[in-house]
């Protein structure tokens, strides 16, 4: 299904090996909305053990948490009894991944021309 993985206690395998096959993407949105919260919430979902990623992001979301979990019950348990159990969770919005590909062979970015300094690039007329 995927080439995600999980941690397992015979180490990194992929996500469907792992007796994992459900994946979702979780949208979290914490309140207040402070440095304290956020970190405190990256550093404990980041550590759970059905999270495969965390993205901490702008916008109407503060995180974006990739979590694999055996069963859609699993991951209902998983949003229910541990997520909004949160005092700093205000909200969460979940989407079962159907399929993930990925691209490992991604191209570098073109080099970009350095940039002249300002003085030297002015050409001042005079207008009388």
């Amino acid at each position: 299904m995927s080439a995600a993985w999980c941690s397992s206690s015979c180490g990194w395998q992929p996500a469907a090996e792992s007796r994992r096959p459900v994946q979702a993407l979780i949208a979290i949105r914490v309140r207040p909305p402070s440095r304290r919260t956020i970190e405190g919430f990256r550093n404990w979902v980041s550590r759970l053990p059905d999270t495969l990623g965390l993205y901490v992001t702008t916008g109407s979301e503060d995180f974006i948490v990739h979590v694999a979990v055996p069963d859609n019950a699993s991951l209902y348990a998983f949003v229910i009894d541990k997520l909004t159990e949160r005092p700093e969770v205000a909200d969460v919005r979940t989407s079962i991944v159907y399929e993930h590909i990925r691209n490992n062979q991604i191209a570098p970015a073109p080099l970009k021309e350095p940039r002249q300094p300002a003085i030297g690039r002015l050409r001042i007329t005079n207008p009388a």
